[in-house]
Parts: structure tokens; C-alpha cells; sequence
């Protein structure tokens, strides 16, 4: 895997702030792991999990633990765009958004959600 790159970086810290700013219970999951039926994880950029008192401490969430999960994608799209998507859908997580930095500037300060 690719380092991440200073514009998928400030995509990341974005998304990231925007939740901060909006949401009150979720989890907000950076760069961390889910764990799927299969034994094997992915790690989303970004993902909105269900609240939890622990904060996931005991042990990675699962599918049904997830709310929403965020690629940016510079280098990956076509993998994330395809791949990671049927996996995500596979896994039964409904909602999975796709920033395609190739065609966009990311956002640069948290108010791009209200």
C-alpha cells in the first residue's frame, strides 16, 4: 500500500473534523481496523461506528457495528471503487462513500457539513 499523500491526508483530517463537529454518539474510526465474518479486516479511511462504552477496547467492530465507511482515493480508486466496495456491500455495511481525489479538491475546512 502507497503512503498517504498530503491532499488524502487533509481529506481524511477533514471528514474527520466535520463528524467531530456534527456528531454525538458515533464512534469515529480513523485508519483503524473492522473485523469481517471471514476473519479478515479492512481499514476505511474514515468510518462512523454505533456507540459503544468502550470504544471498541475489547475488540474490533464488526459489520453490523458500522454506520458509514469512507475511502479517499488518489492512487487506489479503481481497488476502491470496485473491490473494497463489494466487500463492504458483501459484509452487509449499506453505506460507503467514495472521494475521488482525482476529480476533486478535498475539503478543506470542517464546515462542509452541517
Amino acid at each position: 500500500m502507497s503512503p498517504i499523500g498530503s491532499r488524502h491526508a487533509a481529506c481524511v483530517t477533514a471528514c474527520n473534523d466535520a463528524f467531530h463537529a456534527c456528531a454525538v454518539n458515533p464512534v469515529i474510526w480513523v485508519q483503524c481496523s473492522i473485523e469481517f465474518p471471514s476473519h479478515s479486516q479492512l481499514q476505511p479511511d474514515v468510518a462512523l461506528l454505533k456507540a459503544r462504552a468502550d470504544r471498541y477496547a475489547a475488540g474490533l467492530p464488526l459489520p453490523g457495528d458500522v454506520l458509514l465507511t469512507i475511502e479517499v482515493a488518489d492512487s487506489s480508486l479503481v481497488y476502491d471503487r470496485d473491490t473494497k466496495a463489494r466487500l463492504y456491500a458483501q459484509a452487509g455495511i449499506e453505506e460507503y462513500w467514495l472521494v475521488d481525489l482525482t476529480r476533486s479538491t478535498p475539503p478543506l475546512n470542517s464546515n462542509i457539513v452541517a
